[in-house]
């Protein structure tokens, strides 16, 4: 790669410390020219990431033949742009350190969307530490805002909407539920007029002052070419929520065409050791503002679980995916192939054979049960399967039949519940003290703040979703009492094992909770 002009250009920059002229909209833009081969070339490598999908593929067992690499942040011209440097925008402060090492500044020439639109509602009631972090949000105008969940980051964000009033901003989620949860979350503290909330996503296209979309249905009408690169451009302030869970692709595709001037993502539990997270600060900025867990607790705003492990008998022979020697020596005992081959991994077989295993559902039944005949607690068993869900009940109905236990209101949740009808168990559930939830869709938009106990009975090895999933139950309230967690170990099964100790690890141990037998 030979810049053009960079033998005369970059000289010049090395010899004299000169303001270099960049260009930030949606991206990062300057004339390579200024900066010389080597470090574009420096640039261009660290922007040039393992990609994440083509990881998992590779540990799972799964083929990643058509899955790219590395992902690719940053690039150096075109026939139009000539020896333009594209750089992501969440780079924009680590270019701006990189030049000064260089003994250069940056002349930023800001062509991002900004437009203040008529104020609407009034400012939420902020608590303390809300206030701390709509300040720097507004400082910095863009990046990540990390705190616990349960600690007010919506509310947050729909204050600094409300503060700046931008003319037109955008929420961007993941899931339906959390479409709705931010709708209401912005009609209850803004005071914002509903005429002014629209909505993308659930069959709706209705664009207003501040909008909630899903990052599902963007995509598909960016694909599908019902949108284009210029709707991007009207925006002025843009928050995608729940950044941590967000693929990596999506992350590229919709956040990186944004022109906002305030343009944030917010997270509860980032797993720093994910790729995912390494593209998010690229893209949407460093952590700008981070609470502490700890602090949160003693201030009484959020809550600490007691997790109880629940061992069980479960057993199942699980093997990984692997290569036989080369005259077919296998890892599978009744392998009868005598050549070399592989096998992938039978995780799905586990999964299905846990989902189905009576014994177990009948020992999660037992343990809800217990807390039921306890006093009045609001209960939530949470899996990742439907028909997990569909069998623990089945198992907890038939028990409670047996022992003659009177069984509290119950429902179940899951992705395809109506719209109507989630809405209608979600504020059943809120308005009593002693209820069972069954849920798919627990680990975040659930906004139940009461959940004072919660069931894990379906393996899982992601720290940032058990966070979440616990995180459930750590809202503080007047009137609510210990929260406790309650997760079941296979301890026959090696890998579900270790999916505990990561859980144990990575989850509890960090978060400072006690875990007892």
């Amino acid at each position: 790669m030979i810049l053009l002009g960079s033998g005369i250009i970059a000289w010049c920059v090395r010899l004299f410390a000169v303001n270099i002229p960049v260009i930030i909209d949606n991206c990062v833009r300057v004339d390579g020219n200024y900066l010389g081969n080597d470090l574009v070339e420096q640039i261009l490598d660290e922007l040039t990431l393992l990609n994440p999908a083509w990881v998992d593929a590779r540990q799972n067992g799964r083929d990643e033949e058509d899955i790219a690499k590395w992902i690719i942040l940053a690039e150096l011209g075109d026939e139009e742009s000539g020896d333009t440097l594209v750089m992501p925008r969440g780079y924009a402060y680590e270019f701006k350190l990189l030049l000064r090492e260089h003994g250069h500044r940056v002349q930023w020439l800001d062509r991002r969307q900004w437009q203040r639109g008529a104020e609407f509602g009034h400012p939420p009631d902020f608590r303390d530490h809300q206030v701390i972090a709509v300040r720097k949000l507004r400082h910095h105008q863009q990046g990540i805002y990390e705190a616990p969940t349960g600690s007010g980051k919506t509310v947050a964000i729909c204050g600094l909407i409300q503060l700046l009033h931008p003319e037109r901003s955008i929420i961007l989620v993941d899931k339906i539920e959390l479409l709705h949860q931010w709708r209401k979350e912005m009609l209850e503290h803004t005071g914002i007029p509903e005429r002014l909330l629209g909505q993308i996503g659930q069959g709706k296209w209705i664009e207003r002052r501040v909008t909630v979309a899903t990052v599902q249905t963007l995509r598909k009408a960016l694909r599908e070419g019902r949108i284009d690169r210029e709707w991007f451009r009207q925006w002025d302030l843009m928050d995608l929520d729940e950044c941590h869970h967000v693929t990596a692709e999506t992350i590229m595709e919709l956040v990186s065409l944004f022109w906002s001037r305030i343009r944030l993502g917010n997270s509860a539990t980032p797993d720093r050791q994910d790729a995912k997270f390494d593209i998010a600060l690229d893209v949407i900025g460093d952590v700008v503002h981070s609470e502490a867990e700890d602090e949160l607790r003693e201030a009484g705003l959020i809550v600490a679980p007691t997790v109880y492990k629940i061992p069980t008998n479960f057993t199942f022979q699980y093997t990984r995916a692997h290569q036989s020697g080369p005259n077919g020596q296998c890892e599978i005992e009744k392998c009868k192939i005598k050549r070399q081959h592989s096998h992938r991994n039978n995780y799905h077989k586990l999964r299905a054979a846990l989902v189905a295993d009576p014994v177990r559902n009948g020992l999660v039944a037992s343990a809800l049960l217990a807390q039921i005949e306890e006093g009045p607690h609001v209960h939530l068993v949470i899996s990742d399967e439907v028909r997990h869900l569909e069998n623990l009940m089945m198992a907890y109905t038939h028990a409670a039949k047996r022992l003659k236990v009177k069984l509290p209101p119950t429902y179940l949740l899951t992705g395809k519940t109506p719209k109507a009808r989630r809405v209608k168990i979600i504020s059943e559930v809120n308005s009593l003290d002693d209820v069972v939830l069954f849920s798919t869709v627990a680990k975040e938009g659930l906004d139940v703040p009461m959940i004072d106990r919660i069931y894990l009975p379906f393996p899982g090895n992601n720290p940032a979703a058990t966070e979440q999933k616990v995180g459930r139950g750590t809202r503080g309230r007047d009137g609510k009492g210990e929260v406790l967690v309650l997760d079941f170990v296979d301890v026959n099964v090696k890998l579900l094992r270790r999916h505990f100790k990561t859980r144990r690890t990575k989850v509890y141990d960090k978060l400072g909770l006690k875990v007892v037998l």
